[in-house]
């Protein structure tokens, strides 16, 4: 399998935005229980309601995208 690089080699800037996002950010409700292991996780879409803001107002936009990862199979590349 060929891995493909996906992001800048550079990340000082990004590193610096990232450090005063971490900041700000607080912890996410867990709001949905894995039946198998009997553990609650949060959804993805509680993650992004909680970040989503705070990333914009910093300057980050957050996307993505399929990519495959093997036949008939495809993964997320966030």
């Amino acid at each position: 399998m060929v891995i493909e690089q996906y992001s800048s080699a550079d990340v000082k800037e990004l590193a610096k935005v990232m450090l005063r996002v971490q900041q700000e950010l607080r912890p996410v409700q867990k709001d949905r229980k894995n039946t198998f292991t009997n553990s609650r996780y949060a959804t993805l879409s509680t993650v992004m309601e909680a970040c989503s803001s705070i990333l914009i107002r910093h300057g980050i936009w957050l996307t993505q995208y399929p990519v495959p990862v093997e036949i008939g199979h495809l993964g997320l590349v966030t």
